[in-house]
């Protein structure tokens, strides 16, 4: 007979040879599977259960980050604002002046707060699950293209 069922696991009373699925004394269940065990605490195998998942693992998983968003917004709004105030109504403009902008910020950032790490992408802005100054130059050479393609 196996030796972890011979007592209760809840209140410790001698089991009889051939029992129910729950305690005769206190009712509880005798299946491994129904005690709740904390998080952390040793199982009788030896194992410990999983912890419960961490929100800043699960962070990871999103393809930007709010560092990314707030770079983006500060980067391409007032450009947006100011090519609307002078009639400039061409997206390339935007990019071409946002692009540079967006890639500055983000490795100012990434300079000043997160020790000089420029390829990690947590560590600054990150879209797209990149860092956020790769796409700068992107932007800036699709806007210049799109302006002088538009300008011909």
């Amino acid at each position: 007979m196996n030796e972890e069922h011979e007592a209760c696991p809840h209140c410790g009373a001698s089991l009889p040879w051939a029992r129910d699925a729950f305690c005769s004394e206190c009712g509880s269940p005798l299946d491994a599977a129904s005690r709740p065990v904390p998080v952390g605490q040793p199982l009788a195998s030896g194992n410990t259960p999983a912890a419960e998942p961490d929100l800043a693992a699960l962070r990871a998983f999103l393809p930007f980050n709010a560092i990314g968003l707030v770079i983006v917004a500060v980067s391409f709004l007032p450009v947006l604002g100011v090519c609307r105030l002078i009639g400039e109504e061409r997206t390339g403009v935007v990019l071409a002046i946002g692009g540079p902008v967006a890639l500055a910020l983000d490795l100012r950032y990434r300079l000043r707060f997160s020790g000089g790490d420029l390829v990690l992408p947590s560590r600054g802005g990150k879209f797209l699950w990149l860092p956020l100054w790769g796409f700068g130059p992107f932007w800036f050479a699709y806007g210049l293209w799109q302006t002088l393609a538009g300008a011909a």
